[in-house]
């Protein structure tokens, strides 16, 4: 997997992980803008391991947590 991540880095410019848990987190932001599903239904349904590291990984790529990111869109 290293090798792999590596080759993917070298052509985009980011790991193998991290795109796919940006692509993750983009799936993420749609479902939550779309709503009808709770966080741990979203976190679940990517395929995270749990709901604190789906909260982790969502912080990294977005700037605000998950909940944070959904309060937002509903003051809006």
């Amino acid at each position: 997997m290293s090798y792999l991540s590596a080759l993917f880095k070298k052509q985009d410019g980011q790991n193998f992980i991290d795109y796919v848990n940006k692509s993750k987190v983009d799936r993420a932001c749609e479902l939550i803008r779309e709503g009808g599903l709770k966080l741990n239904e979203i976190s679940y349904r990517l395929g995270f391991e749990n709901a604190y590291y789906f909260s982790k990984v969502f912080r990294r790529h977005v700037g605000v947590t998950p909940s944070e990111y959904q309060n937002e869109l509903r003051n809006n």
